[in-house]
């Protein structure tokens, strides 16, 4: 949730709601200090958050219990972690097991949990690169997108009219700008960038396109969930269970 306004008032509150905790990036960076007390609160019961502390909000995260939450993407890279990411609370899932003959039923499940689900096209077995391929699996497993590594099947999603995802290696400057010049070229609905414990690199890469950015790869502390965030990153992919813990909790809101 963005927080906009140019004055702070407080919030306004009933019951019944729930809302995130506001926290850094902001727009005006001397405001970190004035919001870090919000950072104690867990959950509030609210109607409408006007403003913090005067300053526009683009991040949030919320705090529940002594958990707080970041927004996740699981990466699902191995069948055992299924059962986890099922109970999860991620809300998206970048799904990279299974085979052309079971993948249907995996999509099916992680929908009837309420889940997003992009397929990565390299990692399972028996899926094409081409526009029927693509179609194919969105039409017949009902994928809500692709995860590629290809320009040529985020051209073939595009013809398709389904959203796509282009992962990305920074191995050097080279690569990098090559891969800006495809993305350009391109335009996948959004950008994941591998490995993710690279806050310079992130800052430069969100400089440089329009999509939302994912990174991922090798983060493993909280910590550096906040530096991937507060470096420009809109989503986290990662693979280890004890990072979706931090996954936000969705919304809920209820009206009288």
């Amino acid at each position: 949730m963005a927080i906009r306004g140019p004055s702070a008032k407080g919030l306004d509150c009933v019951s019944g709601a729930r809302v995130r905790i506001p926290l850094s990036p902001l727009r005006n960076t001397s405001s970190k200090t004035a919001c870090r007390r919000y950072r104690q609160a867990v959950f509030l019961s609210v109607n409408t958050v006007q403003t913090v502390a005067g300053y526009t909000v683009d991040k949030t995260h919320r705090v529940g219990g002594n958990v707080r939450h970041y927004p996740i993407i699981a990466s699902v890279t191995k069948e055992e972690q299924f059962v986890q990411v099922l109970q999860s609370d991620v809300e998206r899932v970048n799904l990279m097991i299974g085979h052309i003959g079971n993948i249907e039923e995996y999509i099916s499940q992680l929908h009837d949990a309420g889940k997003q689900v992009y397929a990565h096209i390299e990692m399972i077995t028996g899926l094409g690169r081409d526009a029927h391929s693509i179609s194919y699996l969105c039409d017949k497993f009902k994928a809500d997108g692709i995860v590629t590594t290809k320009s040529g099947a985020i051209t073939a999603a595009r013809q398709v009219g389904i959203k796509s995802i282009q992962r990305i290696f920074a191995i050097d400057t080279a690569a990098i700008n090559t891969a800006v010049k495809m993305i350009n070229s391109t335009k996948p609905d959004e950008v994941e960038l591998m490995p993710g414990l690279m806050p310079r690199v992130t800052r430069e890469l969100k400089a440089m396109i329009e999509q939302p950015l994912i990174v991922g790869g090798l983060i493993r502390h909280e910590h550096e969930l906040i530096e991937a965030i507060e470096s420009g990153a809109d989503y986290i992919s990662s693979g280890d269970p004890m990072i979706w813990r931090h996954a936000e909790v969705p919304l809920k809101v209820e009206v009288n």
